[in-house]
C-alpha cells in the first residue's frame, strides 16, 4: 500500500476514533452507557443520522448546527476528532506500526477520557485509573521493550516501581495537604491515575510527569485567575495537565534524555 494512503487511513481511523472518545466522556460524566441508546441531539433529543456522524465533514457541513433544531453543536467535537486524529500519526511516526503503537494507542485514549470526565465532573473513572494500572502492569510484561528491556520479569519490575513511586507521592502530597489546608487538596482519581502513568513510564518519567504537569497548571490557573475566570479556592482538575505531560514524555521519546537521572535512587 502506498504510504500516502495508509497515513490517510490512519487519520480517517484517528478522526472516527476521536468521535467515539468524545461520546464516552460525555456518557461516562453523566454515568450513561457508551454503547446504547444511539447517539441523539442534546437539546431536541432527535436521533443523529449516520450522514451526520461523519468526523470533521459532517460538522463542517451542518456549520456546527443540529440539522433538525439548529442548536449549535460544540466545537468541541471537531477538535476532538482531528486531535486524536493527529495523535495516531504521531504515534506511528514516533513508534512505526509496532505493538507499542496500539499499546500507546489504547493508553493515550484512556487519558483522554479521563481527562474530559475530569474537566467535566471533577473526578476520574476507575476504569482509567485502575484499569490503566492493570493494562500496564500487563503490557510491561508482555512488551518489554514497553521499558527498554530485553527480559519481561525486568520490565515488569520497572512498571511495579513506577506505579507504586507515582501514586505514593500523590498519595503524601494530598495527606500534607490535607492536613495544612484542612480540605482534601488532591483526589484519589488522580493518585491512582499518576500510578496508572508510572507504570507506563517509569519512576523517571513519574517525575516529569509531575513537574511538567505542575508547571503547566500553575500557568494556566494564574492567567484563568487574571481574566476572572477562576478563582485561588476552585478546583483544579489536575488529571488533563498529568495526562499531557504523560503524552509529550511518550511521543518524544524523552526517556532516551535521562532528564531525572535521580529518579535511578529508587532502583
Amino acid at each position: 500500500m502506498n504510504i500516502d494512503v495508509y497515513y490517510f487511513l490512519l487519520f480517517i481511523f484517528g478522526a472516527c476514533w476521536g468521535s467515539f472518545l468524545n461520546v464516552c466522556i460525555i456518557r461516562v460524566a453523566n454515568g450513561k452507557s457508551i454503547i446504547f441508546p444511539s447517539s441523539l441531539c442534546l437539546v431536541c433529543k432527535k436521533k443523529i443520522s449516520f450522514y451526520d456522524k461523519i468526523p470533521i465533514i459532517s460538522w463542517i457541513f451542518l456549520k456546527g448546527k443540529c440539522r433538525n433544531c439548529k442548536s449549535k453543536i460544540n466545537i468541541i467535537y471537531l477538535f476532538m476528532e482531528l486531535f486524536v486524529a493527529a495523535l495516531m500519526l504521531c504515534i506511528v511516526f514516533t513508534y512505526s506500526l509496532s505493538p507499542l503503537s496500539l499499546i500507546y494507542g489504547i493508553f493515550f485514549s484512556l487519558l483522554i477520557v479521563g481527562s474530559g470526565v475530569d474537566i467535566k465532573q471533577k473526578w476520574i473513572p476507575d476504569t482509567v485509573t485502575i484499569g490503566g494500572i492493570f493494562f500496564g502492569l500487563v503490557c510491561s510484561y508482555i512488551f518489554p521493550k514497553l521499558h527498554g528491556c530485553e527480559i519481561n520479569f525486568d520490565s515488569l519490575i520497572l512498571s511495579i516501581k513506577g506505579f507504586l513511586v507515582g501514586s505514593s507521592i500523590l498519595l503524601v502530597v494530598g495527606i500534607i495537604g490535607k492536613l495544612i489546608l484542612k480540605t482534601d487538596a488532591m483526589g484519589m482519581g488522580d493518585v491512582k491515575l499518576l500510578g496508572a502513568i508510572g507504570s507506563f513510564v517509569g519512576i523517571e518519567g513519574i517525575f516529569f510527569c509531575l513537574f511538567t504537569a505542575s508547571f503547566i497548571a500553575l500557568i494556566i490557573s494564574q492567567i484563568l485567575f487574571l481574566m476572572k475566570k477562576r478563582s485561588f479556592r476552585d478546583e483544579i482538575p489536575f488529571g488533563p495537565y498529568l495526562s499531557v505531560s504523560c503524552i509529550v514524555w511518550i511521543l518524544f521519546n524523552l526517556s532516551n534524555l535521562n532528564l531525572f537521572t535521580f529518579g535511578n535512587l529508587f532502583y
